[in-house]
C-alpha cells in the first residue's frame, strides 16, 4: 500500500507538474493572444484610416471628374464658337475680296467712261461752231437722270 500511496503521489505530484505547466503555457498563449489582439486591432484601425483616405481620394477624384466634363464641356462649346467665327471671318473675307474686284472692275470701267467721255468733248469740239450754237451739247447717257446705266 505504500507503495500504492507513493506511486499516488507520484502521479500527483507529475500531475501538478504537468498542470502548472499547463497554466503556464496557457498564461505564454493568453498573452500572445492579447498581443495578436492588440495588432489586430492596430491593423484595424491602420486599415480604417487607408480605408477613409481611399474614401477621400475617390471623393476628390469624383469632383475632378465631373469638374474635367465641366471644362470639356465648356472647350466644346469654345470651339464651336471659335469655328462659327472663323467660318464668319472666311465669309466676310470672301465678301471683301468680291467686293474689291468689284471695285477695281467699277474703277476700270469709270476710268474708260472718263476716257470716252473726254474723247467724245474732243470729237464735239472739232464740230463746226454753227452746230453747237444751234444745238446744246448732249450729255452722254450716264449723266442723265433715270438714264440706263452706262455700257459696259
Amino acid at each position: 500500500m505504500d507503495e500504492q500511496e507513493a506511486k499516488a503521489h507520484e502521479d500527483i505530484a507529475q500531475a501538478e507538474q504537468r498542470r502548472s505547466e499547463a497554466e503556464q503555457e496557457l498564461a505564454e498563449l493568453e498573452g500572445k493572444l492579447g498581443n495578436a489582439d492588440n495588432t489586430v486591432g492596430d491593423k484595424r484601425r491602420a486599415v480604417d484610416e487607408k480605408q477613409a483616405t481611399c474614401d477621400a481620394l475617390e471623393e476628390e477624384l469624383g469632383q475632378r471628374q465631373e469638374a474635367l466634363r465641366q471644362a470639356q464641356s465648356e472647350s466644346f462649346s469654345v470651339a464651336q464658337e471659335l469655328t462659327r467665327v472663323r467660318n464668319e471671318i472666311n465669309s466676310i473675307d470672301l465678301q471683301k475680296r468680291g467686293n474689291t474686284v468689284r471695285l477695281e472692275k467699277l474703277s476700270s470701267e469709270k476710268t474708260q467712261l472718263e476716257e470716252e467721255e473726254a474723247r467724245l468733248r474732243s470729237g464735239l469740239a472739232n464740230f463746226p461752231v454753227m452746230s453747237r450754237a444751234a444745238e446744246p451739247a448732249p450729255k452722254p447717257p450716264w449723266h442723265r437722270r433715270g438714264a440706263p446705266a452706262a455700257p459696259g
